[in-house]
């Protein structure tokens, strides 16, 4: 249900969003949150062995060929992007916009359970029967992330095997990590957030009233 058979067309007349995660092996997503809260995750761009420069003039140039007829409203990378480096002093987002031409902020959020909840809501999600996030088919590193690659791995301990607190860092990883901090910058953050609110006041208070 989240994959659409069929060649996805953005929606004419709404802006592109875009996610993406830096490192030697940068990823962005791109999509397009619509009017009614559902997400259209439209393409991705994986690279191997890649510096942020070389990235993001790929990435513009990418954009440009494949949706020459929309504007990027902004780009959400990982917080983490705001350090600067050694070398120039100069910050991963400072270098993307200055090189794409596109505005860029730092995700929400870098923690793993909302990153992970935020893509869980969207899944669980249901407009009008359609899914609240549909994958386009070209989108293969992200279709087989979800359908496997992107995955939890057990490590030993003396209670014997557990999960590891964080996914496994793989080819998967990365473009699954862009994906998330589009949902968290596109707007998910804050849903998420408001349904754990209305969750907690909607449980019933215990011996409320009484002085003991």
């Amino acid at each position: 249900i989240h994959v659409s058979p069929d060649l996805i067309q953005p929606a004419p007349n709404l802006p592109l969003l875009i996610g993406a995660d830096f490192g030697l092996t940068p990823a962005a997503i791109i999509g397009q949150k619509l009017v009614d809260g559902r997400w259209l995750i439209l393409d991705e761009l994986v690279t191997d062995s890649c510096g942020v420069i070389r990235f993001a003039e790929l990435l513009a140039k990418y954009v440009a060929t494949h949706f020459p007829n929309h504007r990027v409203d902004c780009g959400f990378g990982d917080p983490a992007g705001n350090q600067r480096s050694f070398s120039d002093e100069k910050t991963a987002m400072e270098i993307m916009k200055a090189h794409t031409g596109w505005k860029w902020k730092a995700a929400p959020t870098n923690d793993p359970t909302m990153r992970r909840e935020v893509v869980v809501s969207c899944l669980n999600r249901l407009v009008d029967g359609n899914p609240g996030l549909l994958v386009a088919s070209k989108c293969a590193t992200i279709r087989k992330g979800f359908a496997g690659g992107y995955h939890y791995r057990y490590v030993k301990s003396g209670n014997g095997a557990q999960m590891h607190e964080t996914p496994f860092k793989n080819q998967y990883s990365h473009p699954h990590d862009a994906l998330q901090y589009l949902l968290l910058g596109g707007g998910e953050h804050d849903v998420v957030l408001h349904k754990v609110k209305a969750s907690k006041s909607r449980r019933p208070r215990q011996a409320e009233g009484v002085d003991y």
